[in-house]
């Protein structure tokens, strides 16, 4: 692999991307790429607790997309929103106020992440059974047609969902699986009326499966491996073709997908920094130091109270032109390990 030297931090994500960091409250002026302003950031990052976010404009009425709270090595990301805060109520608190909210939010984005996401699975299994639902009646409609009986096939699919919703709702806004399972049973045996009537589509063994992995999901609560807290983070610097000179740097860390029962194929993300000045941005009596997010929108930033640098070719914490293959290597171990 190449690179100068792999230090390996421990970071934590339950969301997105991007941050901008704030620990102190230092102002610094414009400074170029790999200037001695400061540590850079691999080595700021990686010691010392800061508060990071990642925005859209540097504004006082800007929430942040995510903000990322790197603490003894490790890093926790918690969509902006979750705060309920505005860069300018940011601005005018202290760091020690920002981060006694942060224990607090922390907390309750866990159990509402968990329940967004159930309320999700189970959204995706009320669609599944009606899909179900529709299968079938398609299918006593041909038995029907097949029969020379299509006057009657509207009266045989009206029994049809008259019996299975007397069964269970399908429309309720409760569910409810027990009773959702007996009416499974009863669609399995119209099923069965129809495989006897040489009318039966087999796409339909794919939608039972889907409906019971989803009603086994729902009743063992395990419907995501998520948030993520506690991620490892690596640097990783691309050069040119000369090997000397940096174009742009990357904040790798571990991947925040999060299926319950799929293992992603890539096993990180990562914010890239653009090869450009940093820039001094101020909100209210708190100064930022801004770095432009590379491929994001427009004004996207990454900015930061602490006043530091991005990493140069002669950085001792940094991976140089690592791909894509090694960066997964880096973090298959972590990301495998959710899933045993």
């Amino acid at each position: 692999m190449k690179r100068k030297l792999a230090v390996l931090l421990t970071l934590t994500l339950s969301a997105a991307l991007l941050g901008g960091c704030g620990g102190g409250s230092s102002t610094g002026s414009s400074s170029a790429w790999g200037s001695s302003k400061t540590k850079t950031l691999s080595e700021y990052l990686s010691k010392e607790d800061t508060i990071c976010y990642w925005v859209s404009s540097v504004d006082k009425g800007v929430t942040p997309h995510n903000i990322y709270f790197f603490q003894d090595g490790t890093l926790t990301v918690i969509p902006g929103d979750e705060f309920g805060l505005t860069m300018g109520d940011f601005a005018q608190m202290t760091d020690k106020e920002i981060w006694e909210t942060y224990e607090t939010v922390r907390e309750t984005y866990a159990e509402e992440y968990k329940a967004e996401k159930l309320e999700s699975v189970e959204k995706d299994l009320k669609n599944s059974v009606q899909d179900l639902e529709y299968w079938i009646e398609d299918g006593i409609f041909m038995a029907a047609s097949l029969g020379d009986n299509e006057d009657n096939a509207m009266y045989e699919i009206e029994m049809y969902a008259s019996q299975l919703y007397a069964i269970y709702d399908l429309d309720s806004s409760e569910l409810d699986l027990s009773k959702l399972e007996d009416a499974i049973a009863f669609m399995e045996q119209e099923a069965e009326q129809l495989k006897a009537a040489g009318v039966y589509d087999e796409e339909l063994d794919g939608y039972f499966e889907d409906v019971r992995e989803l009603m086994a999901t729902v009743a063992a609560g395990n419907v995501c491996v998520g948030p993520f807290y506690d991620q490892t983070v690596y640097f990783a610097i691309t050069t040119d073709s000369s090997g000397n000179n940096v174009q742009d740097e990357r904040i790798v860390w571990t991947t925040d997908a999060d299926a319950f029962d799929t293992i992603p194929t890539s096993y990180y993300t990562s914010i890239e920094l653009s090869n450009a000045e940093s820039v001094d941005r101020e909100i209210y009596d708190s100064s930022y130091n801004c770095f432009t997010i590379k491929a994001g929108s427009k004004d996207s930033m990454f900015c930061t109270r602490d006043s530091m640098t991005l990493d140069t070719v002669d950085s001792q914490n940094v991976l140089l032109d690592p791909d894509s293959e090694e960066l997964n290597a880096l973090f298959e171990s972590e990301v495998l390990a959710r899933y045993e």
